[in-house]
């Protein structure tokens, strides 16, 4: 029979209870007047303990890169559209993935974090349409990858002007997701031996 502050938390409320309880305080006022003058941190958080170099996500990056990059020059650089498909579906279920978690939680670091955007869910959709369209390409697919090509580009070469301080192991990351969507923008390279070339007709030494 009592206010709802007086019920049990569930679950869900007792996991951001303190938040819930901070921004209460930062926001109550008598009439017009703030209750809290300013703001103190008593206790800042302390960094992660630091993990081996070779652990490190800007090294983990650079290094699948550079091996991804030299396995495509070794195949003489044969075109798949298979890994940009993997490619793009993972960074497409990440995004969705937090894109749902920031909406379902109150947790800040999801909500400010502009380190997250190139995360964008609708990868996923374009890595689909790569997996399932057979060889077809969609005026949808078309612009989605110029826009995730020049999105990926611009950011690493301006993305030092923006007022937020991003992490280096991102820039890595949108290397190789500009390189795979100019690769579908721009096949290269010999054909793969499939199909086409089963269908080529074979001429024996002696012309037949």
């Amino acid at each position: 029979m009592g206010a709802k502050i007086d019920r049990p938390p569930s679950p869900r409320e007792a996991c951001f209870l303190p938040a819930d309880l901070e921004r209460a305080v930062q926001t109550s006022k008598n009439g017009e007047i703030n209750l809290t003058a300013d703001k103190k941190v008593i206790f800042a958080p302390k960094p992660f303990p630091e993990c081996p170099v070779f652990l490190s996500p800007i090294w983990v990056f650079v290094t699948g890169g550079i091996l991804w990059f030299g396995f495509w020059l070794v195949r003489r650089r044969g075109h798949s559209t298979a890994p940009t498909a993997v490619l793009l579906l993972i960074l497409g279920l990440t995004g969705s993935f937090i894109l749902g978690l920031s909406f379902w939680t109150r947790l800040w670091v999801l909500h400010a974090n502009y380190n997250l955007l190139w995360l964008i869910p609708l990868h996923f959709p374009a890595g689909l349409w790569l997996v399932f369209g057979k060889g077809s390409r969609s005026v949808f697919l078309q612009c989605y990858l110029w826009f995730a090509f020049f999105a990926a580009a611009a950011f690493v070469f301006f993305g030092f002007l923006l007022p937020q301080k991003f992490n280096v192991a991102i820039y890595p990351l949108l290397i190789i997701l500009a390189w795979r969507c100019a690769l579908e923008l721009w096949p290269v390279g010999i054909p793969r031996r499939g199909k086409d070339w089963r269908k080529a007709p074979v001429v024996s030494e002696t012309g037949h």
